[in-house]
């Protein structure tokens, strides 16, 4: 069986050709040692020019540069370890070197904590810098961008390659200046909202990021896979009403809720209604419910009541079946079911001080994963707003997204994508099929010494909570240092206070602290130190025994006023006046067993709890671990922890008395598969439905990178007349066999509405077929366009020269014209792609959420969703068309001086800061002054997306009339509105 087992482990195999190549850089190590400064820096540029030549030639992703930079790779990873030998005094281990070949390839290399993956990550890194495209270093947080790149930053310099930082502050020059460095650092927040924001700009000089070649990201696993149920969204505020979410949240308030387990789970809303209350929900007699293994809630029919009888005025009955009356379950009252569902889950299902906290009268997220706050970062479809309410907080309008992309689609854009983190093995499936990526699991340098002790299970929490605060208090005695592991703020603080209590004095380090995270973690390896964490708080900061001496000095320089990054010399100076006294500390705490983990509570993913134990052990490191768990605990409820506990009961064992059972153990760890399998699954159908909106992304995108190059538009504008005019006779005739039908009547209105053809008659068409009608109204129009440019030519002209003759301008007009036409063409395609695109994403958020129900009628709700979305983007290309057609036929020109271009702000979800969006101004044109581009506006109020359409529909108008109005109501939409809803519209 070892023979088989050898002989199938793909694992063993890569090993071993890897191993291969890394010793054939170590051949080159000698003669490399051999070279000086310069000669490293002159054979490197050699190198680049080689690599940079094939690029050009042959293209960047092509077979012929992979040949080349497989070619040199063993040079240049020679060079690159002998460099950090050189500046940093850290030789690359060859299981570093082996991670970084890995790395190289575009895969996943799994290397536990303290391997030195950021030193490992810069061989591969400068490599694939050296074809001119950039390398990317992707991270978690900033403190990981600016610290990998501060402390690997002479590596690069010694080979002549430049490094920069990618931080929340930097924009326009300076930020494309970090981009052009051969290799970034930045969170993978950074990256992501460059490429959303550079896709809204007007000006091709405004982009920043440009070429996605080669990325690395660092702890992969948190990135890739926890980070990427949420999409990346730049969003801007809306006009919503925000009042219902409070009343809601009071009504919920005064309902009886119960928590449903196992087979008596709760229905989802929608399915309750369609088994119109099954039977079995006749017996309860609490108002809602909820499963905290299904993470659903649900109304019973008593509290279906009760919420009826509560918004009777403003349900509306059904007019397709008004036998039923005022359901809240009815089409028309889709909405405020809405609310209610939200309002019952931010009460149900969403804790203060685990899921998310209040700061600064905010509602801040929690990562589920991390520990981390996710400053900016907003729950989706009105769950913030029920949150604000719940917590008596502003409720704030939900916002429109104006762009968004998904985490794994940002990260497929990449020409290779690689990843390392200490536990990718268990999710390789995930990585596989989603990035196309493979894992290979690297040993470690020095044998692993930890010794992981088998799970403890207690009856109740408060059990467990009495045993763990024992084994600190025994353990701290001798002076072990000890990491304890929660899975929330609320239980890091219970296990802090009980601590304390005890006369253990620790630290503890949650979401709360997380300006502090790294200098805490840091330290946790000190004599006699008691850490408590959240899940990884901390996580990419290396936990050395006895201390981290750099840490200390910079935490005293700064104190004393002094930036470490700008007296390095006299950091260096402080650490090595510190090292004698860590190294003596750090031999005590091998004496005392190494890093004590402590586990409190079994995560979901298994991947997290080994991220845990990880913790301690590195380098060879003597440690240990074991987790302490309880039948109440939030895993073992949704998993039959009830039935051990009613055994417990039955045979009499103490609450103090723990149990060791390997089939209990082997049971949780069954669970945990069953939980990662349903998140994969979450990721999966969110990306299913992401991949439908990324083809249409990347046609739009592309679209706009097309305009923004600067090309000849008029091309284009004849392309959108001649489908509009095609549509307009189109729409308005029927084929009948050989015979069409032509609605002379139907094209002439529509003729009069949608173009500038006031002296177009009805007697013009009559009589003519539809191709002629069709050549005839598009000879029309683009005459009317060529007038355009004439007009725009002949301001220019007599705005410059006032003393032309008539005769020059008759002659010189259309040619002076058309590069300000050419600019007011591609100014005015941008802002209607832009708007449209807004709609659109809007509509398609909207459509998401409706074809759900789909599957209830046995159809696929992603199926559905794909062929209507693309209905729908074909509706938003003809949109757009029309609009940029009708647009620049309302342009009307002024003159002022030139004056710096304005920037709208938009509010970015995932981050912190407003950040810059697309401008609006004209650009520049032939003169030295500005041509200023206006459209006409009606005067009158702007019906809001979020009203009631005028039409009397009981509609929202973004539902209703807005496509047939393309956004423009009819002028006596008011009087229209007051006369079906007797009140007053809400306006923009």
């Amino acid at each position: 069986m070892d023979f088989l087992a050898k002989l199938f482990d793909s694992n063993k195999r890569d090993l071993a050709r890897l191993r291969k190549v890394a010793e054939r850089i170590n051949e080159l190590e000698q003669s490399i040692k051999a070279l000086s400064e310069e000669q490293i820096k002159a054979r490197i540029a050699e190198i680049r020019k080689e690599i940079r030549d094939g690029v050009e030639r042959h293209g960047v992703t092509s077979k012929q540069v992979d040949d080349l930079l497989m070619k040199h790779l063993p040079e240049v990873f020679a060079m690159t370890r002998e460099a950090s030998v050189r500046t940093l005094g850290l030789r690359n281990y060859d299981v570093q070197m082996i991670g970084a070949i890995a790395l190289h390839e575009g895969r996943i290399a799994e290397q536990k904590t303290g391997e030195g993956k950021t030193l490992g990550a810069v061989p591969a890194l400068v490599l694939n810098a050296l074809t001119g495209e950039g390398s990317h270093l992707i991270t978690v947080n900033d403190y990981l961008a600016r610290h990998g790149a501060e402390w690997m930053g002479p590596i690069y310099r010694f080979l002549g390659v430049t490094v920069g930082v990618l931080q929340h502050d930097l924009r326009g020059q300076l930020r494309k200046d970090v981009y052009d460095c051969d290799v970034v650092y930045g969170t993978n927040n950074e990256y992501g909202f460059d490429y959303l924001r550079d896709n809204m700009v007007v000006h091709r000089e405004q982009i920043t990021q440009g070429t996605l070649n080669f990325g690395i990201v660092d702890e992969c696993d948190s990135i890739l896979i926890d980070e990427a149920r949420t999409p990346l969204i730049i969003s801007g505020t809306s006009n919503e009403d925000t009042s219902m979410y409070s009343r809601v949240d009071k009504l919920i308030r005064s309902l009886e809720v119960k928590e449903i387990t196992g087979e008596d789970k709760p229905k989802d809303l929608w399915e309750q209604q369609l088994a119109k209350k099954i039977d079995k929900d006749k017996d309860k007699t609490w108002d809602y419910e909820y499963d905290r293994k299904q993470h659903t809630v649900a109304l019973t029919p008593v509290g279906l009541a009760k919420v009826e009888k509560a918004l009777d005025d403003v349900l509306q009955e059904d007019e397709h079946d008004p036998e039923e009356g005022k359901n809240l379950y009815a089409y028309v009252n889709t909405e405020f079911a809405h609310y209610v569902q939200q309002a019952m889950r931010a009460h149900a299902l969403y804790y203060l001080d685990d899921h998310y906290i209040v700061k600064d009268e905010q509602i801040v997220i929690v990562d589920e994963f991390t520990g981390r706050l996710m400053y900016g970062r907003r729950f989706g479809e009105g769950l913030h707003q029920a949150i604000e309410a719940k917590e008596g907080l502003d409720v704030k309008p939900e916002s429109q997204t104006l762009a968004t992309v998904t985490v794994q689609n940002f990260f497929r854009m990449y020409n290779k994508l690689a990843g390392m983190t200490g536990t990718a093995k268990t999710e390789e499936e995930e990585f596989k099929k989603i990035y196309g990526m493979d894992v290979v699991v690297v040993p470690t340098n020095k044998t692993i010494a930890r010794k992981d002790q088998p799970d403890v299970v207690y009856k109740n929490v408060p059990a467990k909570y009495k045993a763990i605060v024992e084994e600190v208090r025994e353990r701290n005695k001798i002076g072990q240092p000890i990491l304890v592991g929660t899975t929330s703020i609320d239980k890091s603080e219970i296990l802090g206070r009980m601590l304390q209590k005890e006369g253990v004095p620790c630290k503890v380090l949650n979401a709360k602290y997380h300006e502090q995270e790294a200098f805490i973690v840091a330290q946790a390896g000190r004599f006699g130190a008691v850490t408590i964490a959240t899940n990884m708080a901390g996580r990419g900061t290396d936990i050395v025994l006895g201390g981290n001496p750099e840490f200390v000095a910079r935490e005293q320089m700064m104190k004393e006023g002094r930036n470490p990054e700008e007296h390095d010399e006299e950091m260096r100076a402080i650490v090595q006046q510190l090292k004698p006294e860590f190294d003596a500390e750090a031999e005590k705490v091998r004496q005392a067993g190494g890093l004590y983990v402590i586990g409190s509570e079994r995560h979901e993913s298994r991947r997290i709890d080994n991220q845990l134990r990880g913790r301690s052990g590195r380098q060879g490191d003597a440690g240990e671990s074991r987790f302490f768990l309880s039948l109440q605990d939030d895993l073992m409820k949704m998993y039959g922890g009830e039935r051990v506990e009613q055994l417990m009961d039955m045979l009499k064992i103490e609450e103090d008395v723990p149990i060791e059972s390997g089939m209990l153990t082997r049971s949780i760890e069954n669970a945990q598969k069953k939980v990662e399998g349903r998140h994969f699954e979450t990721r999966k159908h969110i990306l299913q439905f992401d991949d439908v909106m990324n083809k249409q992304r990347q046609v739009i995108y592309g679209e706009r990178d097309r305009i923004l190059g600067g090309g000849d538009l008029r091309e284009q504008t004849l392309e959108f007349i001649k489908a509009a005019v095609d549509r307009v006779v189109d729409d308005n005739s029927a084929a009948h066999g050989r015979d069409v039908d032509v609605n002379e009547p139907g094209i002439y209105s529509d003729a009069r509405q949608n173009f500038p053809l006031h002296d177009l008659e009805p007697e013009h068409i009559k009589g003519r077929s539809s191709q002629e009608i069709k050549d005839l109204l598009f000879g029309m129009v683009v005459s009317r366009y060529d007038d355009k440019q004439r007009e725009i030519g002949e301001f220019i002209l007599r705005r410059n020269n006032p003393e032309i003759s008539d005769a020059e301008v008759e002659a010189q007009a259309f040619e002076a014209g058309g590069p300000s036409m050419r600019e007011i063409e591609r100014v005015i395609s941008l802002k209607a792609i832009d708007e449209h695109w807004i709609d659109h994403l809007s509509l398609l958020d909207e459509l998401r959420s409706g074809v759900s129900l789909r599957g209830y009628g046995q159809q696929d709700p992603v199926v559905v969703y794909a062929q209507e979305a693309f209905a729908e983007f074909e509706n938003l290309k003809e949109t757009i068309q029309l609009d940029v057609i009708r647009k620049i036929f309302l342009v009307r020109l002024n003159v002022q001086e030139q004056k710096p271009e304005a920037r709208s702000s938009y509010n970015v979800r995932s981050e912190n800061k407003p950040v810059a969006g697309a401008g609006s101004g004209a650009g520049g044109v032939a003169t030295q002054e500005r041509v200023k581009v206006e459209t006409t506006r009606r005067a009158a109020a702007k019906i809001s997306r979020n009203a009631k359409c005028y039409c009397g529909s009981g509609k929202k108008y973004k539902q209703c009339h807005i496509k047939l109005d393309n956004g423009n109501p009819p002028e006596d939409w008011v009087e229209q509105y007051e006369q079906h809803y007797g009140e007053k519209p809400v306006t923009e």
